[in-house]
């Protein structure tokens, strides 16, 4: 398929409309409306499945079914429309790349092969999913997972950039930790536990593990904390949410152990980090866990399947684009085929920055490299 120019207009017009719609992890519902649409009028028959992904299933005589993923919500809370514009060649706009550009171009893609008459010489299927980011914990790449488990044979994500390619999975685990104390008046009461100051106590009690001695890469984050309710009160509750994650699935177990050694230097007696564990420090103070987030890291895979997926996304990519990409780890709709032994691997159309800002942009023009170079691996399954 020749990619012309008005085929990049006609994406960069499509990108500007879907990033305008908001998609909240679990709130993609207008999205998923207006994809379904489109691939209707392309004239493919979509299913929307209960985890809000749209599917397009193309079957074959073939064994074994390659996946194609992009996935449809963002990091931002908005439920109103979204601003983007463009200016000096490139496209702002918060999730404008991340991950409409992909979702969009895999889109266009799907319409224009459509119109080719080509047919399908294996069954392949292409899932614009729900709740990749942050708290939406993979939800539909899991329903994804599970819909073709058993034929499953390799998996490819439209995520990211033309210059990295993402191979192997980062896994995660993240808690919400809960302090709640009597609390009273700032004045009158005081001497009483502050829920505030005990969490405070916690974080940084967690700031003092070390991982320079695991092997890889691994990192933890508090990323908010919230809590109290004047200046004049003694804070009664407050939460924190906390992450570790690690390119290596076996060290998450070890810093699920420092971490609850570093609470019980805070704390002076054991918090599990088990979803509903509640602990009654003393008598003025409870700390209470929820598991909010868990992400399975890389699994079993079959050294020269991945080797050989990595190879020819490489070629493809080296091919169109004119530079070889990075290799690394990334936590991505991946994560799931990955851990169950897989291959797959991830990379987007786009050159950008600021991902997961509101001040997020992509190059117009990278995009008629990476929208080849998806076109050419989509074609593939064709005759």
């Amino acid at each position: 398929m020749n990619i012309t120019k008005d085929m990049l207009e006609e994406l960069v017009d499509l990108i500007k409309t879907m990033t305008a719609i908001p998609a909240p992890s679990h709130q993609e519902d207008q999205r998923v409306a207006f994809i379904k649409e489109y691939l209707q009028r392309a004239g493919y028959e979509p299913i929307v499945d209960e985890a809000k992904n749209v599917i397009v299933e193309l079957p074959a005589e073939l064994d074994g079914v390659h996946l194609y993923t992009a996935h449809t919500d963002t990091v931002f809370p908005d439920t109103t429309p979204i601003p983007v514009y463009e200016k000096d060649g490139k496209l702002f706009g918060p999730g404008v790349g991340d991950d409409t550009a992909n979702a969009c171009g895999m889109l266009l893609a799907l319409k224009y092969l459509k119109k080719s008459g080509l047919k399908v010489k294996r069954p392949v299927a292409y899932v614009f999913d729900s709740c990749e980011e942050g708290l939406g914990n993979l939800k539909g790449m899991w329903a994804a997972y599970h819909r073709y488990e058993k034929k499953l044979k390799r998996h490819i994500a439209f995520d990211g950039s033309t210059d990295h390619v993402v191979n192997r999975a980062v896994g995660s685990k993240r808690y919400e930790i809960k302090v709640q104390t009597v609390g009273g008046h700032s004045y009158n009461a005081f001497g009483r536990k502050n829920a505030i100051a005990q969490a405070a106590k916690m974080i940084s009690a967690l700031y003092e593990m070390k991982v320079s001695d695991l092997p890889g890469k691994t990192t933890f984050n508090v990323g908010t904390i919230c809590g109290g309710t004047s200046v004049n009160t003694i804070a009664q509750e407050a939460t924190f949410l906390f992450e570790y994650r690690s390119d290596r699935q076996e060290h998450l177990e070890i810093m699920k152990n420092r971490a609850e050694q570093a609470l019980f230097t805070a704390l002076g007696c054991d918090v599990e980090l088990a979803d509903g564990a509640r602990l009654q420090v003393d008598e003025e103070t409870l700390v209470s866990v929820t598991i909010i987030g868990d992400r399975p890291g890389m699994g079993d895979v079959e050294v020269k399947q991945q080797e050989k997926l990595s190879d020819y996304v490489k070629e493809k990519l080296t091919l169109f684009t004119g530079e070889e990409p990075d290799f690394t780890s990334g936590s991505t709709d991946c994560n799931i085929p990955l851990s169950k032994g897989i291959p797959a691997v991830c990379f987007g159309i786009y050159l950008g920055s600021l991902q997961h800002t509101r001040e997020e942009w992509i190059d117009i023009a990278s995009m008629e490299v990476g929208l080849k170079t998806m076109v050419s691996i989509l074609e593939e399954d064709y005759r």
